[in-house]
């Protein structure tokens, strides 16, 4: 028999394993390099250049002020050690999944969950199409859900303060992180008894502390264009119509129900049932953020991601110990049975799982599909690309703007390298720009699409410089602005 080191230790290489294998696999196509990934490595860019938070790239001198500032922050390692911008902010997102992953499998193995059942629960959610696609972009839901387990993994050790201080870190990289701060400092309030202080936890709550006053105080000087940028992106939600689903109100229903009544109980809980309940609590949180963020990103969080975290907690209730009450059923047709239903549950994971991975590999989402080939022709694409950009700028002539397709994917390309003559500026739709504005356009059509009313204003002339990938995935048109607009 292997003991539980070592099974959890099998368990943490394999989810390791399955999602860098899916990240390779996915490439540069699942999803194809995305508007809002250079939107958010932009100002990353900026600190390491030195510049603060002043993204001119991106219409916004003063500052970008849509989201907290703790994603630009948290690149900055990866783009400090000289890694591709792109390909570290994507390493970021998988690294966050697969902590997650590992953390809530832990979590669960802890509670009492058998291990195939908790690592399998895990590896099955790693092989989703939208867990993958969401492994392989530039944005903070990676990370908020690194956060996440992280805190529930603390909570299991009864570890409660530095359980909050990893879950207040959360929304200061998104807004979304709200709902790991308030579910953990929900159960920690709920929680009597807490242990005695540890000089850590003086330390790590200080820092986090600290961190929340600058970052209030960074929008508090910025007040005007924070409160314009803030209330572009309520007004564009404001205007998305709230649809709940069938298993929105499933999960909504069974997670309110269990908690509750692991509430009513909660004096007699253990540590461990503490950290499930925790975990239930986060599954209806992410239900929630799924209903009323009305984003294609969040839609993994209230629907596979919830399912995971309600399922595993189901299971560990039915081992009598989810919420930590008396000692594990002994009858030994009850101890039978639940042998039986567990064997079922790993072949049905197993299964589940091949089911998953077929359907990541040949399933498209959004037009998202991976392609192992892709790495390489997309890092030829953007060579050329670049290349022909950078013969223009030793072109010699005035000072010259290119406006960056606000809905393309390259901006990051051009952001992280220096130029002579050029300057490039990518509008995000909190800072618009006059197509007029600049002397060229470029776009990179495709999935996303080229903005409509640029293709057809830039569009009438031959581009001046067009580059296709080797495989025809990618393509970069750069547009000279009409003499007579």
């Amino acid at each position: 028999m292997i003991d539980a080191r070592r099974r959890t230790l099998l368990g943490l290489v394999a989810l390791a394993a399955i999602g860098a294998v899916l990240h390779v696999w996915a490439g540069y196509t699942a999803p194809r390099p995305w508007p809002d990934e250079s939107h958010f490595i932009a100002p990353a860019l900026a600190l390491i250049r030195g510049d603060g938070l002043s993204v001119p790239e991106l219409n916004a001198p003063g500052g970008i002020f849509w989201m907290p500032t703790g994603y630009y922050v948290a690149q900055v390692p990866l783009l400090k050690v000289g890694l591709d911008p792109l390909a570290a902010a994507r390493l970021l997102s998988l690294s966050g999944v697969v902590i997650f992953a590992v953390a809530v499998a832990v979590t669960a193995a802890r509670a009492g969950v058998p291990h195939p059942v908790a690592f399998g629960a895990c590896a099955l959610w790693l092989c989703l199409p939208r867990v993958v696609a969401i492994a392989n972009i530039a944005r903070m839901e990676g990370l908020i859900l690194a956060l996440a387990g992280g805190a529930l993994w603390l909570t299991a050790r009864d570890r409660w303060r530095l359980a909050l201080a990893c879950a207040w870190v959360a929304p200061l990289l998104h807004p979304v992180g709200l709902a790991v701060a308030v579910t953990v400092s929900g159960a920690a309030v709920v929680r009597t008894g807490l242990p005695p202080w540890r000089p850590a936890d003086r330390i790590v709550l200080g820092a986090v502390a600290a961190l929340w006053v600058v970052q209030v105080l960074y929008f508090v000087a910025n007040a005007e264009a924070a409160a314009a940028h803030l209330g572009f992106q309520f007004t564009r939600k404001a205007q998305r119509a709230i649809s709940l689903q069938w298993w929105h109100w499933a999960l909504l229903g069974v997670t309110g129900a269990a908690g509750l009544a692991a509430t009513v109980r909660w004096r007699r809980g253990t540590p461990t049932s503490r950290s499930i309940w925790t975990l239930l609590a986060l599954s209806g949180a992410f239900v929630l953020i799924d209903v009323l963020g009305r984003e294609m990103w969040y839609e993994f969080l209230g629907r596979e991601t919830a399912f995971l975290l309600a399922a595993l907690a189901g299971v560990a209730a039915a081992r009598h110990e989810s919420v930590g009450y008396g000692t594990r059923n002994r009858n030994p047709a009850a101890a039978a049975g639940m042998s039986i239903l567990m064997f079922l549950a790993v072949v049905g994971l197993a299964v589940g799982t091949g089911v998953a991975v077929r359907q990541t590999l040949t399933s498209q989402w959004y037009g998202m599909r991976g392609a192992w080939s892709s790495h390489q022709e997309w890092r030829a694409f953007a060579g050329s690309a670049v290349g022909e950009l950078q013969q223009l700028d030793r072109a010699g002539g005035p000072r010259e703007t290119i406006v960056v397709d606000p809905l393309s994917g390259f901006g990051q390309e051009v952001f992280a390298r220096p130029w002579q003559r050029l300057s490039f500026v990518q509008p995000t739709p909190a800072t618009p720009l006059a197509p007029g504005s600049g002397d060229y356009i470029l776009a990179t059509p495709g999935a996303p699409f080229a903005t409509r009313g640029l293709v057809s204003l830039w569009g009438s002339p031959p581009p001046a410089v067009e580059v296709r990938s080797s495989n025809g995935r990618y393509l970069m048109q750069l547009f000279r602005r009409p003499g007579d607009l």
